[in-house]
């Protein structure tokens, strides 16, 4: 039974929920809980708002922030269960694998976190030559959880290969510096085999073989000196690279010989996706449309969805969800791009969205943790 005590705490979660949302378009998009984690976020830059880590376990998320603070909630409740503070900031989602936790902050440290109990103790931590620009990526073989390595991208256009069990630096390739192009990409490192995949500011593509570090690969895509902003997408399918530009330019790479195998000049581009159904690639562009391309690089389908600029997608199930600089978020049929929902936000999301079992995670620009179930 509940009582008129509980019933008040219920009207005012919703109240709570409700608050940060603007549309009436709700069908679709529902409300779950709401935990403001930060002060106003809203005055500092895209790059600056990290993502989520779910562990489904223990029933728990993490989130970092710019105050250089991990937060785990209950993500059945939205209750705050700790704070960690590690002084630094931190613009990139932590990473959680077996009973850790790895951040990495603006100082070059990367921290593994032991969170196996009721508080987080560090189990240790290394410093690195720059800034690490992209989220830790965790490549394990043979499903060992003690052994495996973490693969990371500073500023100076280094990769780390760092031990999962302590830290240790089991690999480093340093890249050629460009005054002005040492930025947060928050590309993902891609490990195919043995080999090692990443997209540099400076505007190359690199491919190293992780077990002869001689044996690498250096692709041009721009010069330093063109005027293009970075790269936007980085995926994979078959033994391919698919990289993108913000400018608009988009690439398919064979990884064996390096080769280009075509190339696109389409408009703008926020992101890319790879639906690992239909092998399509998904093309987010910064006017707010999205083209769908199959893996040979013709143009399936192509729709305006909304006005304003893509801030970020993510393809979950049979759903494509959108969110846009203005605080509004989509969702559409994967197949014919047909609409489902929308919802409006009363801050931009810039974060990264976590998801699990038809629930996502957003953390808005305003700091605050919103749970959200997908019907």
């Amino acid at each position: 039974m509940v009582n008129k005590r509980n019933s008040f705490y219920i009207v005012v979660l919703l109240w709570m929920v409700l608050s940060q949302v603007n549309s009436a378009e709700l069908e679709g998009f529902i409300p779950v809980w709401t935990t403001q984690l930060t002060n106003d976020l809203f005055t500092y830059e895209p790059f600056e708002y990290s993502g989520c880590a779910i562990d489904t376990q223990f029933q728990r998320i993490f989130v970092a922030n710019r105050l250089g603070e991990i937060i785990s909630l209950n993500y059945t409740t939205g209750e705050i269960q700790w704070r960690f503070s590690l002084k630094h900031p931190i613009y990139l989602s932590p990473t959680y694998y077996s009973e850790k936790l790895f951040v990495a902050n603006t100082n070059g440290e990367v921290i593994a976190l032991d969170v196996s109990k009721n508080r987080p103790s560090i189990f240790w931590r290394r410093k690195l030559y720059g800034g690490i620009i992209n989220n830790v990526t965790i490549n394990v073989s043979n499903g060992e959880k003690t052994d495996g390595e973490l693969l990371l991208l500073t500023d100076r256009n280094t990769l780390y290969v760092l031990s999962i069990s302590n830290g240790d630096i089991k690999l480093h390739i340093s890249g050629n510096v460009t005054e002005d192009l040492t930025f947060y990409s928050n590309l993902p490192i891609k490990t195919i085999g043995n080999k090692i995949i990443y997209a540099l500011s400076t505007g190359e593509l690199i491919i190293t073989n992780k077990d002869n570090d001689k044996d690498t690969s250096k692709i041009t895509i721009y010069n330093s000196g063109d005027n293009i902003n970075g790269f936007s997408g980085f995926a994979s399918l078959d033994q391919h690279i698919f990289l993108s530009t913000y400018t608009g330019l988009f690439y398919k790479i064979d990884i064996d010989s390096g080769r280009i195998v075509w190339s696109r000049n389409l408009s703008p581009i926020s992101t890319i996706k790879i639906d690992e159904e239909s092998n399509n690639i998904f093309v987010f562009h910064l006017d707010g449309s999205i083209s769908i391309m199959d893996k040979d690089g013709s143009l399936i389908m192509k729709r305006l969805i909304s006005s304003g600029s893509i801030a970020g997608a993510d393809i979950i199930g049979n759903r494509v969800l959108v969110r846009y600089n203005d605080g509004k978020m989509f969702l559409f049929a994967k197949d014919g791009l047909y609409p489902l929902s929308s919802i409006k936000l009363t801050s931009p999301v810039f974060a990264s969205i976590a998801h699990s079992n038809n629930h996502i995670y957003v953390f808005t620009s305003k700091g605050t943790l919103i749970k959200f179930l997908l019907q």
